[in-house]
């Protein structure tokens, strides 16, 4: 099926082709067997291993890093095979050109393919039976607290518990963290900022319980702290 045709400032996504639909229809319905993980775990197993053969092949390393070389993301994810600690999106980007290269071993088919929605949080928890129970939490890291979020619309305790205090936790940790395109928010802003998204981003209990941390921790904590705990 053929995209309607666009002008070529018209931003309206397309409709997605039908059996795009038909793939999510069957995925959303399907229970996973006990064959159906294991044969999920060879599968990791094997991408890791093609991830590791493409590492001797140069015109592939040169895709991998930091895209201003020398940046440094501390608390990042490492890609696989590599000293490399990279903010998650690239590195989910890099660990997919390498495990793709094999199966597209030119420049720019690795490029073109290697893209991070390949790389689903969920399915690789559910891949390993050790962690299989971390699944939901992991599909539920980007839901809003008021429904606002994605990819369920989730809302309220219908998020897991998990989800929402590391929603609430890794939101202060990015922002009092040094990035390459801004330095960190200072304690009481990013503070103010947690507060200003309770209740729509975040859960207010989970806010209330890092801001009374945060204020019991550190003597020293400004007024935002003191009046938002």
């Amino acid at each position: 099926m053929r995209p309607p045709e666009r002008g070529p400032t018209d931003a309206t996504r397309p409709p997605y082709d039908d059996v795009f639909g038909e793939i999510a229809e069957y995925t959303l319905g399907y229970e996973p067997s006990e064959a159906a993980f294991a044969a999920a775990h060879q599968v990791l197993l094997d991408s890791v291993a093609c991830a590791f053969l493409a590492l001797d092949d140069e015109a592939c390393t040169a895709h991998l890093g930091p895209l201003v070389p020398g940046t440094t993301v501390p608390g990042g994810a490492r890609v696989i095979g590599t000293p490399h600690v990279l903010d998650p999106v690239k590195a989910a980007f890099d660990t997919t050109c390498l495990i793709r290269w094999l199966d597209y071993n030119d420049t720019w088919l690795a490029l073109e393919w290697g893209h991070p929605s390949d790389n689903l949080g969920a399915a690789l928890a559910a891949s390993q039976p050790a962690i299989r129970h971390l699944a939901p939490v992991v599909r539920a890291s980007q839901e809003f607290f008021d429904g606002g979020g994605y990819p369920d619309g989730l809302a309220g305790e219908a998020i897991p518990l998990a989800a929402r205090i590391i929603a609430v936790a890794d939101a202060y940790h990015a922002m009092r963290s040094d990035r390459p395109y801004r330095a960190a928010l200072g304690r009481d802003a990013a503070i103010a900022e947690l507060a200003r998204c309770a209740g729509t981003q975040f859960d207010p209990v989970v806010v209330h319980a890092l801001i009374a941390v945060v204020a019991e921790r550190d003597p020293q904590a400004g007024s935002e702290v003191a009046s938002a705990a």
